[in-house]
């Protein structure tokens, strides 16, 4: 299960702003300048829109930073958002092109720690041909980690365009 609070900033100087304060510092495990990966998101459905018809998501994200890129796929499902806080079940698998596979997932699915009869829910008649690219996000993400308690949190700042 997958929790995320998302935060919008008017500027980027604005969402940058937050790690000159205190409490930033106070809780993250590194506050040196780091470098944003450049990221971008291509999102996928039936021309139906079976996927969103069942409460899901499935994307294609593509890492690129000096050292190349990297293709992970993952399909989301399920949950809600309670004031900002959303909460649904996420798998990720590493691919080796930018092209949308639904079979890599079948193994994966079998390993996971999330229920599989959940994945097995969303992807049940779907065919990897039939899926077109629905939008794609491209952004600029820099991540720190947070530390509280026994719990290791990501605070990734995204800057980008629809």
């Amino acid at each position: 299960m997958e929790s995320e609070v998302k935060l919008a900033f008017a500027t980027k100087e604005e969402l940058f702003g937050i790690i000159d304060n205190e409490w930033f510092s106070d809780f993250c495990l590194d506050t040196a300048p780091k470098e944003a990966v450049k990221i971008t998101n291509t999102y996928y459905d039936t021309p139906d829109r079976a996927f969103m018809k069942k409460g899901g998501s499935i994307r294609v994200r593509v890492y690129e930073n000096e050292d190349g890129k990297r293709f992970e796929q993952t399909v989301k499902y399920g949950g809600g958002v309670t004031e900002g806080l959303h909460q649904r079940y996420e798998w990720n698998v590493d691919i080796s092109t930018d092209k949308c596979d639904l079979s890599k997932f079948k193994k994966m699915a079998e390993e996971a720690d999330d229920p599989t009869d959940l994945f097995n829910e969303i992807l049940e008649d779907i065919d990897t041909d039939n899926l077109v690219p629905i939008c794609s996000i491209e952004i600029e993400r820099t991540t720190y980690m947070f530390g509280f308690g026994d719990s290791m949190m990501e605070a990734c700042f995204d800057y980008g365009v629809i």
